[in-house]
């Protein structure tokens, strides 16, 4: 299973790389919402991948791809386009919540609590996606000396990483007993995530060597 969960990161990210070449900035936008937001529907609650006692899920290839794309477009094009496109993509999560909640309600006929908790998570999520960017963004500026492939890494994993403790933590917080099985659930992403950055460089690698990507194409010429 472990080997079929790092087989779909690599297809993930070099999927992305590759069509770089061609449509940049539109590969960029595409990918962005739709990892962004399937990231919140099939992740490791509720689609769980046991492995090594750690529990994986293919949100943490997602939302690192997110995280990615973002990154290059701040990176190659500027902060502000950047912002833009994170926006335009939360807001996409928080439409895909709604239509989620008023899908489930037309189901049930009722407002249950655990439809406001999927719903709440959903919004969480989302400002949490935010905090975790825009703190991306000022390391970014702070630290732009740094080699770019080490800033990669490193800008990637923290904001992925910021953003696993902000969903996983508080659900180890309010359990009623921490079990190897909640532990396994923030390990699992923790691991995932670094894993997924590190396939991220290597991909920004060859954006910037063999598939050049538009934006320095656009450079060049």
């Amino acid at each position: 299973m472990i080997l079929i969960w790092i087989f779909i990161s690599v297809f993930a990210f070099a999927s992305t790389s590759f069509f770089r070449q061609y449509r940049d900035v539109d590969t960029l936008i595409l990918v962005a919402i739709g990892t962004a937001i399937n990231a919140n529907i099939y992740n490791a609650i509720t689609l769980p991948s046991p492995a090594f006692g750690m529990t994986f899920g293919i949100d943490s290839i997602l939302y690192t791809l997110f995280v990615f794309t973002v990154y290059l477009r701040a990176k190659d094009y500027s902060v502000n386009e950047a912002k833009s496109m994170a926006i335009t993509t939360i807001q996409a999560i928080l439409v895909s919540a709604v239509i989620e909640f008023f899908a489930r309600f037309l189901q049930s006929g009722k407002i249950s609590s655990d439809l406001l908790i999927i719903f709440s998570n959903y919004v969480i999520s989302s400002i949490s996606s935010l905090l975790c960017l825009w703190l991306m963004f000022g390391v970014m500026k702070k630290f732009s000396a740094l080699n770019k492939y080490i800033l990669t890494f490193v800008c990637i994993l923290g904001t992925v990483w910021i953003n696993s403790l902000f969903y996983y933590l508080p659900t180890l917080f309010f359990a009623t007993e921490i079990s190897s099985v909640n532990i396994g659930f923030l390990f699992g992403s923790l691991l995932g995530k670094l894993v997924c950055s590190a396939i991220a460089v290597f991909f920004y690698f060859l954006n910037q060597t063999v598939w050049i990507a538009d934006s320095k194409k656009n450079q060049v010429d």
